[in-house]
């Protein structure tokens, strides 16, 4: 689920139904002589979103929270403070903090306070810390520094200018965009802020060559995949194995990439599909072979066969011409 939303909120109501919708059930506590006024432009990426977020108003909130996942904030305007079992922070202008939300307890904004929020649920870090360490991970993520480094901070929110980029005039992005674009926001998180898995990621005796056993069932799941979009991700945790070892496997048993391999699969089935006297136009096989891009795909296709896609379609109509 991929999608572009605003609101508006004048009403301490209307922000209280607003997060219930959401499964966020906190009290929300409006600013000085009761004033509430809230303004929101989100765009979700499946269970997670970014959101920038206006209060003209102070406003702030209690919450026993029943969301499971992890907030990134920074203010651009104003500051607002932050309540958990470990302490009270404070968070001003240009600074990015790193929230567990299962830890908040209260939260305050200052008037005029304009900020970027980035959800991501723990359902998406379980996925991708999944596909890091090649196997479930055995307990949930922690992190163990509140702030974000400078450097950390630029790279955030180019990733997130890019979602709001798309998102503009109402064009949310693609599912595979979305995804895409989610998974290097929630895989640089992970391996660039301290938490409980860095030194496994981060321990080079960790990502070992896998098995020729292994390659060869990653390889037999690329095969028999029928879904056009499937990641090199997905490959590497039904394989068993982390996406560096997987790598490092490809590498050494089939002298290629596993992105490599992945695109070889598609372009075969391309060309099956092409051969075929009731195909579709090459632009709808490349689509339907996931390729979003119909330029990149008959760069590949002809430095692959030596022919353009649509030579391909119409040498084999002309071969098969019914009598």
């Amino acid at each position: 689920m991929f999608f572009f939303t605003e609101h508006t909120m004048r009403h301490v109501d209307d922000a209280t139904s607003h997060y219930h919708q959401y499964g966020n059930f906190m009290s929300v506590i409006p600013g000085p002589e009761r004033k509430f006024s809230f303004s929101k432009r989100a765009c979700f990426l499946g269970t997670s979103f970014v959101s920038l977020s206006v209060s003209q108003s102070g406003w702030g909130y209690e919450t026993s929270n029943e969301m499971d996942g992890f907030l990134i904030t920074t203010p651009h305007i104003g500051d607002f403070e932050w309540r958990t079992s470990n302490g009270r922070y404070r968070l001003e202008k240009g600074g990015i903090a790193l929230i567990d939300q299962l830890d908040v307890k209260r939260a305050a904004h200052s008037e005029g306070t304009k900020y970027t929020t980035v959800y991501i649920s723990n359902i998406d870090m379980f996925r991708y810390l999944t596909m890091l360490l090649g196997k479930p991970p055995k307990t949930r993520i922690y992190f163990t520094k509140n702030f974000i480094g400078v450097d950390q901070a630029k790279f955030i929110h180019s990733l997130i200018e890019t979602i709001f980029l798309l998102s503009s005039n109402q064009l949310a992005p693609s599912s595979e965009v979305g995804t895409s674009l989610k998974e290097s926001l929630v895989g640089f998180i992970i391996l660039n802020v301290p938490n409980n898995y860095s030194k496994v990621l981060h321990d080079a005796s960790y990502s070992m060559t896998p098995t020729p056993h292994s390659i060869k069932i990653a390889v037999q799941f690329m095969q028999d995949s029928i879904d056009p979009h499937l990641t090199v991700g997905q490959v590497a945790v039904h394989a068993g194995v982390s996406v560096r070892s997987l790598q490092a496997g490809f590498k050494r048993f089939k002298k290629t990439t596993p992105i490599t391999y992945l695109r070889e699969i598609r372009l075969q089935k391309a060309k099956n599909l092409l051969m075929e006297s009731s195909a579709k136009s090459p632009k709808e096989v490349a689509g339907i072979c996931g390729f979003t891009n119909y330029q990149l795909f008959c760069k590949y296709y002809s430095a692959t066969f030596f022919e353009h896609p649509s030579t391909t379609a119409v040498k084999c109509r002309k071969i098969i011409v019914p009598q």
